[in-house]
């Protein structure tokens, strides 16, 4: 079982960006780690894409779990290492990281959740609280925000980290290519 999986929900007319974000998974020093990779061939939509993250809870077997879809990437090729390195200090359920999207980085302002301000990447969490949570990814459920506001209603064993760890160039890459 590897210490983290990276989930990517892929649409694969995406190329330029998903290669972005293979490298970067791919430069990790800390190896312990599986990328896997849930491609969308036909384009079904953001609803469906998210239902993808439930439908797929079974096949992440990743002690913590982290989803980076194909329009990001991850700045630091320690970012393994260092969520390693403070799961054994602090044993946390979930790491809140920050992401640049555009622009503008997210959380906004540490230690709240507000909708519009915070998205999957901004997370790293423990598997078991990931797959009893990934159902609010399901259609009419909520997505991103109602995701991580519930996570962080189930338990008080929380780490921010004020560092970007991912990111999306939005104007560039936010369009099929």
């Amino acid at each position: 079982m590897p210490f983290l999986s990276i989930v990517t929900r892929h649409l694969t007319k995406r190329v330029l960006p998903f290669l972005r974000c293979q490298k970067s998974v791919l430069s990790q020093i800390d190896l312990d780690y599986e990328h896997i990779v849930l491609p969308d061939d036909v384009g079904i939509g953001i609803t469906k894409a998210n239902q993808m993250l439930f439908l797929n809870k079974n096949v992440v077997s990743g002690d913590y779990i982290f989803i980076l879809d194909d329009d990001k990437w991850v700045t630091e090729n320690t970012f393994v290492a260092d969520m390693r390195n403070l799961v054994q200090e602090k044993y946390p359920d979930v790491i809140v990281i920050k992401t640049k999207i555009g622009s503008e980085v997210f959380p906004k302002s540490p230690n709240t959740v507000i909708r519009g301000e915070i998205d999957a990447a901004c997370v790293v969490v423990k598997s078991d609280l990931w797959k009893s949570n990934i159902h609010f990814f399901m259609p009419f459920m909520g997505g991103d925000y109602v995701f991580i506001r519930n996570l962080l209603r189930k338990t008080k064993n929380v780490c921010w980290v004020d560092k970007i760890y991912s990111c999306s160039d939005k104007a560039r890459f936010g369009a099929i290519e």
